[in-house]
């Protein structure tokens, strides 16, 4: 069973830090292959231009374009030409445009010949804390033209909804730039706006720990012995208020993959977890499970058998804000019923 390419998707509005923030992840990715998919809205690509500069990354430039309008005519062709690239990258990130409606794009994820291929690990939601705090311009609420002759009939803030409503991680950037009163008023704006059980972060220049996004193949091994705690490595300072702690847990074979996912995203929507990562047993199954879960998705699937010299055992980092019940989701995971 061939290993599905975990993707990320970047979505926000123009100008909230989308480039900045894939930038700053590039910078953490160590020696992962990460390739990128770039969506301008324009036929000169200056984001593309800006990670070409500050990276080596695999880019390729959808320009002068929506990609929620191309998803048949440059999408699939893009996906499907890094998915046959040798060796294959272990990560893909895909930045849309500002006006880029998700639902079109996430749809494209369903197709079979894309689902047996890739993993849509987690969609993120870069919102500018500033714009949000000064309110939305009076265009805001004007229709917006995508392309010659093709018109979205919907407005900035229409896109903006819908971008909240398809997100599992909100990330509220430039954090540096509004005052404590002022971010209390826009959290609460945002929570009202966010699908059930989205989690939302704050960030200053897009700077928020890769463990966040990347898959668990580029975290850890599969039969490593892991149960330990630490704190994530970041810049100090650079996140406002947000502090991020990790943790793995080994845990119990459980009776199928759908008890596995409910028990995971239990645990995910009732406590402060931003994301669930690794491997699990099945009973009477030769097949390793892999959990993905990031607000409110959860994703578990068999990607191969496990190997005549590993131990067959499960294991789920948990990373999440700073106090994290520990002892308490430990034993949740830990507790699967055999």
């Amino acid at each position: 069973m061939a290993f599905r390419i975990p993707v990320t998707i970047i979505t926000g509005l123009l100008g909230v830090g989308k480039t900045t923030l894939i930038s700053s992840l590039l910078t953490k990715k160590n020696d992962k292959k990460i390739a990128l998919i770039v969506n301008e809205f324009g036929s000169v690509g200056v984001d593309g231009a800006i990670l070409a500069n500050n990276c080596r990354e695999d880019i390729i430039e959808l320009t002068d374009g929506c990609i929620c309008c191309t998803v048949s005519d440059e999408f699939i062709p893009s996906m499907e030409m890094l998915l046959e690239r040798e060796p294959s990258p272990d990560h893909i990130i895909i930045e849309t445009s500002g006006i880029a409606l998700p639902q079109p794009l996430l749809q494209a994820f369903k197709w079979p010949p894309m689902q047996s291929r890739i993993a849509l690990n987690v969609v993120i939601a870069v919102v500018d804390l500033l714009a949000i705090s000064d309110g939305f311009s009076a265009e805001a609420n004007t229709p917006i033209l995508t392309g010659e002759n093709v018109e979205h009939h919907t407005t900035l803030l229409n896109i903006f909804d819908d971008q909240l409503s398809c997100a599992d991680l909100i990330v509220l950037n430039k954090r540096d730039l509004i005052l404590n009163s002022k971010f209390q008023g826009v959290n609460q704006y945002i929570d009202r706006k966010k699908r059930h059980g989205a989690k939302v972060v704050s960030a200053i220049q897009g700077n928020i720990p890769l463990e966040l996004i990347v898959g668990q193949e580029a975290h850890f091994r599969s039969n490593d012995s892991i149960s330990h705690t630490h704190y994530i490595d970041h810049d100090k300072g650079s996140h406002g208020h947000d502090a991020y702690e990790t943790f793995a847990i080994n845990i119990r074979p459980a009776k199928s993959s759908h008890e596995m996912k409910r028990i995971v995203s239990k645990v995910a929507k009732n406590n402060k977890v931003l994301r669930i990562k690794g491997f699990a047993v099945i009973t009477d199954k030769p097949m390793r499970l892999t959990v993905q879960a990031v607000g409110p998705r959860v994703q578990v699937y068999f990607d191969r058998r496990w190997n005549q010299n590993e131990q067959p055992q499960g294991c789920l980092v948990v990373i999440g804000l700073k106090g994290l019940d520990k002892e308490k989701i430990a034993s949740e995971l830990a507790g699967v019923p055999v």
